[in-house]
């Protein structure tokens, strides 16, 4: 959004949708297929009041203009165990709090080797190893974020309660 704010747009502005590499877990792990369709952007019009609505966007983004490999989104990137539990117990998707989704070597296991942490179908992740691509803060805090670079050979997959 930065960088859309320094940037000379056309007039009209076409509604478009950033497309994200998607990555599970870590930067290691890119989702198979690896992009996810993240915000979108419109031009609103403050003077009308017929702004469309989020759920109106989310379900016309996949026909905007796309803004490819414009941002990063890291599903499930926490460093504590806790928190990979605590949304479980959360998000939508209560058929995922299992207890044995939730146990602590299940959890290392799938994190440490990018496989999906609730055993579906289709789900692959593709390792990808010393990663470049990478969001600003996390290569200028490579130590902050070990957690998110090299999750694979970190003992205890780099949770810092395991």
């Amino acid at each position: 959004m930065n960088a859309l704010s320094h940037c000379s747009l056309p007039s009209p502005f076409p509604s478009s949708v950033l497309v994200c590499d998607f990555y599970y877990y870590s930067y290691e792990f890119r989702n198979k297929p690896h992009v996810f369709l993240g915000s979108t952007v419109i031009l609103v019009d403050t003077k009308q009041s017929n702004s469309p609505s989020g759920n109106t966007l989310r379900n016309v983004r996949g026909s905007y203009h796309r803004m490819d490999s414009s941002c990063f989104h890291c599903s499930w990137c926490f460093n504590e165990l806790k928190e990979v539990r605590l949304k479980m117990a959360s998000y939508s998707h209560t058929e995922h709090n299992e207890e044995k989704f939730r146990a602590r070597d299940h959890i290392i296991d799938r994190y440490q080797h990018g496989k999906d942490l609730f055993d579906r179908p289709g789900e692959e992740y593709i390792y990808i190893s010393n990663n470049t691509e990478l969001p600003r803060l996390v290569q200028f805090q490579p130590e902050r974020f070990k957690f998110m670079t090299q999750r694979a050979r970190l003992p205890n997959a780099g949770f810092i309660d395991a």
